[in-house]
């Protein structure tokens, strides 16, 4: 197994800079509190919540289920510490991360979690756990470059699919939707088999319930939640946990059903025609997909495709716009490339 991710440097600093940074990279990325300020480190040291027996076994859960995945599509395993995850309260979490349940830093390979979230729903923990490290684990590529003091600087460039904007004032990310769309995917997946921790038969025993159920479809009802995308709900029915992203995984289903019905040899299922989006998540090699795609919604829908954000409006505007695209693509008989 791995030590940590098999990450790439490019950029204009010297081949020196780049060894070097490399040196630097490979030693932090399980050392990530000794390169935080002091105060903060302190203060984190002070603050953030012991694990329990549950937290630590859903932890377990995350690495071992996304060493399967990586496996599965040929890429190395490798396990993140369980000192990188971090249960912090509120307070904490806001200042230092902002709003939100949880957030990952691919660089450190460290995410934390908001206590007031994830400390009273040990399966809102162990799926937000899963999300993050799909999101640690993912294609990590970091471009070098030399700052007007001479010295030379990092940044995240590629994580996952997504890739960064390689100008340093602008903040866009091209397939960010897409990303997040195939890591909650990954995670709605895999729910069963969190459920499947002896840790959690008591969950698994209320969700399976005939009144957990009645729950589920109440507020399925009442908040327009499938009840598919609802993974826990409690006894009052008052703290429930869902998977996100629901219009970008919308795109990814319709991808999915589209590329199966122009290339019926290659993908079986629509399960099978995931799984290249799955491996692109873990190789970040883009080509493959793009070809796909191009030949089943025709040119330029895997740049339209990279437009779609996180945002549920994008997600509505990009599954229209793809099946537009599609229906101009079988207008023109266009022929299947494999």
């Amino acid at each position: 197994m791995e030590k940590g991710p098999n990450f790439k440097i490019i950029g204009n600093a010297s081949e020196r800079e780049k060894e070097k940074m490399t040196n630097e990279v490979s030693n932090s990325l399980f050392r990530h509190l000794e390169s935080m300020p002091e105060d903060k480190r302190k203060r984190l040291e002070r603050e953030e919540y012991q694990k329990s027996e549950k937290e630590i076994a859903v932890t377990g859960f995350a690495n071992r289920k996304t060493n399967q995945l990586m496996q599965e599509v040929g890429v190395m395993p490798y396990d993140i510490p369980l000192e990188n995850y971090h249960i912090v309260p509120s307070e904490l979490y806001a200042n230092e991360f902002g709003g939100g349940v949880g957030i990952s830093y691919a660089m450190p390979q460290a995410a934390a979690f908001n206590a007031k979230y994830c400390r009273n729903n040990i399966v809102g923990f162990g799926l937000s756990v899963l999300h993050e490290t799909l999101h640690l684990k993912g294609r990590l590529v970091i471009r070098a470059y030399e700052e007007e003091d001479g010295k030379t600087g990092k940044k995240l460039y590629r994580s996952g699919v997504s890739v960064l904007s390689p100008e340093f004032e602008k903040d866009h990310e091209h397939f960010l939707g897409l990303h997040e769309g195939i890591v909650s995917e990954i995670e709605k997946k895999s729910a069963k088999d969190l459920f499947g921790l002896p840790e959690l038969e008591k969950e698994k025993k209320w969700i399976e319930s005939d009144k957990a159920k009645e729950l589920k479809k109440k507020i399925s009802n009442e908040e327009g939640i499938s009840e598919d995308d609802i993974m826990w709900v409690d006894m009052e029915g008052g703290n429930s946990w869902d998977i996100y992203y629901t219009e970008q995984r919308k795109v990814i289903d319709y991808l999915c059903s589209e590329m199966c019905k122009q290339f019926p040899e290659k993908f079986h299922n629509k399960d099978g025609a995931f799984k290249i989006f799955l491996k692109t998540h873990f190789t970040g090699k883009l080509i493959e997909i793009a070809k796909i795609i191009e030949e089943t919604f025709g040119e330029g829908s895997f740049r339209l495709l990279g437009n779609m954000d996180k945002s549920k409006e994008s997600g509505i505007l990009h599954l229209e716009a793809l099946k537009k695209a599609r229906l101009r693509k079988l207008k023109a008989g266009s022929p299947n490339l494999f």
